[in-house]
């Protein structure tokens, strides 16, 4: 863990850093990582540069600080779906509904995550696990502990190991999220929902297809 990510949790907890964060959040929207300065963020928080160096060394702390505020989030809110919810199927629709829901109300934040971090998907993996240790180590032990629940009830496949069956609902739920979340418009969030659950439930779900599952119409060409 990075020794500066326990003081930028603090932060989080701090009117002005939130402030900063908020600002950072909106230029780098606008402008790009690469083409947001520290400048730029200093003026749109309302404060002095050297206020802003107090509070973050540089841009690429400032995005940690953006990527673990959505993280916390994220996290929160998932955890709190999953009460009273004892069915790991069930629990994998919500994580994956969770993750949707963010991107689908952050496009901004979407796009600029896609464009600052590598995105082939072991290295944005490793940008993950550089930028949230924490956050990203308890959604994947989450996730891998659904799917293995979920197969040892037989609710899906087993001829697949748990651990490859996490990668390819990652990599599914990455390309609805690229292609889909950070474009309002094109699919709905219940659509993007479903194309997402009826896909992967098709290919995951023990004894065959999914009858049930649906599949969104296109909204535009």
């Amino acid at each position: 863990m990075d020794p500066r990510t326990p003081l930028l949790r603090s932060r989080l907890r701090d009117a002005a850093a939130d402030v900063m964060l908020q600002a950072a959040e909106r230029i780098m929207g606008e402008k790009g990582f690469d083409g947001a300065t520290m400048q730029d963020i200093a003026a749109a928080a309302g404060c002095a540069v050297g206020t802003l160096y107090l509070h973050f060394k540089n841009k690429e702390e400032l995005l940690r600080g953006i990527l673990l505020k959505h993280g916390v989030a994220i996290k929160e809110s998932m955890v709190a779906a999953f009460q009273g919810v004892a069915d790991p199927l069930e629990k994998l629709r919500l994580f994956i509904k969770a993750h949707l829901e963010w991107a689908h109300q952050h496009p901004t934040i979407t796009e600029l995550i896609g464009k600052a971090l590598p995105m082939r998907y072991y290295d944005f993996q490793a940008s993950l696990r550089r930028f949230l240790p924490q956050e990203h180590a308890e959604m994947q032990q989450f996730e891998l502990q659904f799917i293995q629940e979920a197969q040892e009830s037989g609710h899906i496949r087993g001829d697949i190991p748990a651990a490859t069956l996490t990668e390819l609902v990652d990599g599914f739920m990455f390309t609805i999220m690229d292609q889909f979340s950070a474009r309002p418009g094109a699919y709905s969030l219940q659509e993007q929902l479903d194309l997402t659950w009826g896909f992967l439930t098709t290919g995951m779900q023990a004894g065959g297809a999914d009858k049930k599952s649906s599949q969104p119409k296109k909204k535009h060409a």
